[in-house]
């Protein structure tokens, strides 16, 4: 009986160790065929993600092929010129037309009817002498000064105004570049009982001022000396000798009014003038006119001598404003001279007698002559 219990026992014990081992392998061979599983699944997801890109690279070259064929075969990149091109094209014409349009406004503008019955506005033709005419500088209408000198006419030749031979004036003929004008309907006036054609500035012209205008009026309401103490009275002598600005007087300075005027003023302004020229003095015009040259918005200056003999000349050829005979002061002219922007040499400057037809060099410390400034436009 005991030994067949005993046989019994390793009976079973043997076969719970044959169940445990065939379990064990039931377990191995489950975590296996997952792990296969999960291999196949993740090399199923790299082909379709390889074949994704293979696709996308092909995709991308036809695409690619497709416009460089297009390109070279004159699509894009010709359609792309020709655009510009016309673009090019259109737009100048569009500034012709815009060009045209303007002229043709500033043509009908000259010609509007002014109000109150006067006559039309006309254009200033490059041929029509305007010396004489008086000159409206802001387009207010109203006579600012008066035209002495024409540059689209020129004074080709020297001439001489003054009764002896300092009278002289030349300047040349612009026949490029020069500002537009038109006459205004109205005449000017105040230059005396003397009527003229009034001009204005118009837009579409050149940049080159056409006129050199005179004022109508004194500058101030006295009479001023030059340089007063640039003239040693004790010593007999004169202290402008190293400006290099003597005018001689057979010499034409036409056109270097402004670069005179500029050059004392800057002159009287120098910190170092009074020791070396002379101490400053109030009533002297480099003085008066320190920062009291712009008008109109124009630059003034005093005029040349040469330029004073062509105002000279102009009023002189014109009936109703010469002043140049039997002593006429009746049109705003002084009979004690002007000043000019000159210098006659080292205690001396040249001066203006309108009256009498006279230019003379007087010492820069007289304190007769008047001042009377020209500008250009």
């Amino acid at each position: 009986m005991l030994i067949y219990l005993f046989e019994k026992e390793n009976y079973l014990r043997k076969r719970i160790v044959k169940d445990e081992t065939v379990d064990n392998k039931k377990a191995v061979n489950e975590q296996k065929e997952e792990k296969m599983e999960k291999e196949e699944v993740r090399n199923g997801e790299s082909g379709i993600t390889l074949v994704a890109l293979v696709v996308t690279i092909v995709v991308l070259i036809i695409l690619a092929t497709i416009t460089v064929n297009i390109a070279l075969n004159g699509g894009i990149a010709d359609k792309t010129q020709k655009a510009k091109i016309l673009y090019e094209n259109e737009e100048k014409k569009e500034q012709v037309v815009l060009q045209n349009v303007i002229e043709r406004m500033n043509e009908i503008e000259a010609k509007v009817p002014a109000e109150d019955g006067a006559k039309d506005e006309e254009p200033v033709s490059k041929t029509e002498n305007c010396i004489g005419y008086y000159a409206d500088l802001d387009g207010d209408k109203k006579a600012d000064g008066i035209i002495y000198a024409d540059l689209a006419i020129g004074q080709e030749t020297a001439s001489n105004w003054a009764s002896n031979d300092c009278g002289v004036f030349q300047y040349r003929k612009v026949t490029e570049g020069l500002k537009e004008y038109i006459k205004e309907g109205e005449e000017g006036g105040g230059l005396g009982t003397y009527k003229a054609p009034m001009v204005k500035e118009i837009a579409g012209g050149g940049e080159t001022e056409r006129f050199y205008v005179m004022a109508l009026d004194d500058f101030g309401e006295g009479e001023y000396s030059w340089y007063y103490n640039a003239f040693d009275i004790d010593m007999g002598i004169g202290k402008l000798t190293d400006t290099d600005k003597i005018v001689e007087g057979t010499t034409n300075d036409f056109g270097e009014g402004k670069t005179h005027t500029d050059f004392w003023i800057e002159i009287y302004s120098d910190p170092g003038s009074p020791e070396k020229y002379g101490a400053l003095y109030d009533n002297d015009i480099w003085s008066m006119l320190q920062g009291k040259l712009k008008a109109k918005g124009k630059e003034w200056f005093v005029p040349t001598k040469s330029e004073w003999s062509a105002f000279g000349n102009m009023c002189y050829a014109r009936d109703g404003i010469n002043v140049t005979e039997g002593g006429k002061y009746g049109y705003g002219i002084g009979s004690s001279g002007y000043w000019t922007s000159s210098q006659a040499n080292e205690m001396r400057a040249w001066c203006v007698y309108l009256p009498y037809g006279d230019m003379q060099n007087i010492l820069v410390n007289s304190e007769n002559p008047s001042v009377r400034l020209s500008t250009t436009f």
